[in-house]
């Protein structure tokens, strides 16, 4: 295992002092770490990451540097345990990073209309929050609470909901959040009818696995909500009888 990383870092572009905030030096970085724990573990040890996490973190960025960002920084979070255990220091020294992480992540939504230009920058972002969430480096505080409270306003297309759904289903675990979802008749009402909808051929298998998990979670922990999903259920299936 050593001499294969060994000779993995062997083959790694050099790292200069200064990190290079571009599209292009992002994209090669991006592709060089994905899929590969050596390649992430040589960055953290040259301190490249940590540049690009501070980068981000006072972002002034425009959209196509903060997908890349948050590609890359999404990439270490999924592997954060992993680097915890290899690189303790390391890791250790991001703890205060990764406090901020999850509330500028939702200052940037909340400055960036979303819309075709952005909408890929959501998507990567609202992935983030729940890969934070799932590693337990979440700094939850107000924003995210206004955040949930109006996050169906983001529903606009199978590839946002499966997002949010990512999202959903990792906070459900706290009984507060499973209240501010469930009395968010919007969003709901959005999740209910896309299950009822989720039948033939078409159906979207990845996005609909995260529907389902979000309404299982639901219905574990607010009989209230299973209530209104069965009453749902008739609903539709009386309307399907009459027509």
């Amino acid at each position: 295992m050593i001499d294969n990383n060994q000779n993995e870092n062997n083959n790694m572009p050099s790292t200069d002092s200064t990190f290079q905030n571009n599209e292009s030096s992002l994209s090669e970085l991006r592709n060089i770490i994905v899929g590969s724990f050596a390649h992430k573990g040589y960055y953290l040890q040259n301190g490249v990451y940590q540049q690009l996490l501070s980068s981000y973190l006072n972002s002034q960025n425009n959209i196509p540097i903060l997908n890349l960002q948050i590609s890359i920084i999404d990439s270490y979070i999924i592997s954060n345990s992993k680097l915890s255990t290899v690189y303790p220091e390391k890791i250790k020294e991001l703890s205060i990073s990764y406090i901020n992480l999850s509330n500028v992540t939702l200052k940037i939504l909340s400055t960036t209309p979303l819309n075709k230009d952005t909408q890929s920058l959501y998507e990567n972002s609202f992935r983030l929050l729940a890969n934070l969430k799932q590693e337990n480096l979440f700094n939850v505080d107000q924003s995210f609470t206004n955040f949930i409270s109006n996050i169906d306003q983001y529903l606009i297309n199978d590839v946002l909901l499966q997002s949010i759904c990512m999202i959903l289903s990792k906070i459900c675990e706290n009984s507060y959040y499973v209240h501010l979802i469930t009395s968010n008749e919007k969003l709901l009402q959005k999740l209910i009818d896309k299950f009822f909808a989720n039948t033939g051929n078409n159906v979207n298998i990845n996005m609909n696995k995260a529907l389902v998990k979000v309404l299982v979670s639901l219905t574990e922990e607010d009989e209230n909500f299973s209530d209104s999903l069965l009453n749902e259920e008739c609903h539709k299936e009386l309307s399907y009888s009459t027509t």
